[in-house]
């Protein structure tokens, strides 16, 4: 969805792509950098200190051409990062028919972890000059402290023993079968090995036994990312800034079936708004917790699980 303007806006979408990235003028080679993932990993201890980081980018915007309701169209690529603050724009000319290029440079010196790279479309419309027509639907990420592009899981699952002396920080939750950690990178679901049949359910059980409790532990643990990322996002001049790692990941995945009928960044701002003006209460956590159980695919497994039951009792 996109984020409704009182003016014409570019239909369809538009979309940006990194062709080549290179380190103090020498190319990288192309593994660092992930199409699938949209992530080019910049941590190249190989280099040594580098300076600066020069990426080839490409925005295709076929649904420009013979398009007469705007003048002065301009493309251009962004580069910016919450934590520094740092948002940089960088022209891309026009190649072909529908298709802009340009070289963007980002400065060592000015980042410190992930930065974000999209691509706009500004035009004039109605006379006014400088109005946002089109944004890429596929924002990129320069992670300055990765040597994978590979996007990591958004959580980890680990079978540790709640009781055990080298885990105190799990000791209040002994009688617990499981509990989620979203203070760590990335955050965590304990299993609780000293829990009976936990494991052996997990494991080995019934199938649809073990997906229904597999749905309730993904339901819980989606439920509690999704409320530590939103209580962490930044507001700066009123906007709310896309996170960055795992909090972002998480947002982008839960906020389309939150706010289905929103933009990513006005159901961002939505979710902010709830959650800071009146605590989350009202239809927004009804709304997370029907998102986490489709992220969970909880509906279906619950299903198996009611008719295996019904079978069951009715033999």
């Amino acid at each position: 969805m996109r984020t409704l303007v009182p003016y014409p806006v570019l239909p369809g979408t538009v979309s940006v792509d990194v062709q080549e990235a290179r380190l103090d003028g020498v190319a990288l080679p192309r593994h660092v950098i992930s199409k699938d993932n949209g992530t080019v990993a910049l941590d190249r201890t190989d280099f040594g200190e580098w300076r600066q980081a020069t990426f080839s980018v490409r925005l295709d915007a076929p649904q420009l051409e013979g398009d007469g309701r705007w003048s002065g169209v301009r493309c251009i690529a962004v580069l910016e990062e919450r934590r520094t603050r740092i948002r940089v724009a960088t022209p891309l000319l026009k190649s072909s028919p529908g298709i802009f290029e340009g070289t963007v440079a980002l400065q060592r010196d000015h980042h410190v972890g992930r930065v974000r790279l999209t691509s706009q479309v500004v035009a004039t419309v109605d006379d006014v000059p400088g109005r946002l027509i089109a944004s890429a639907r596929n924002p990129w990420t320069i992670d300055l402290t990765a040597t994978d592009p590979t996007r990591k899981e958004a959580i980890s699952t680990l079978w540790v023993d709640f009781g055990a002396e080298e885990n105190p920080h799990l000791h209040p939750y002994q009688g617990d079968p499981w509990t989620i950690e979203t203070t760590g990178e990335p955050p965590t679901v304990f299993l609780n090995t000293r829990f009976e049949g936990l494991r052996e359910i997990l494991h080995g059980g019934e199938k649809t036994v073990r997906s229904t409790l597999s749905a309730q532990i993904a339901v819980e643990a989606w439920i509690s990312l999704l409320n530590t990322a939103a209580h962490g996002v930044a507001v700066e001049s009123e906007r709310p800034e896309w996170p960055g790692g795992w909090q972002e990941t998480v947002l982008r995945r839960m906020l389309p079936r939150i706010f289905p009928d929103l933009s990513p960044d006005d159901a961002l701002t939505e979710l902010v708004a709830r959650t800071r003006l009146d605590g989350g209460s009202g239809d927004l956590q009804a709304r997370v917790l029907q998102a986490a159980g489709a992220q969970a695919k909880r509906s279906r497994r619950f299903g198996d699980f009611i008719r295996a039951t019904s079978r069951k009792e009715g033999s």
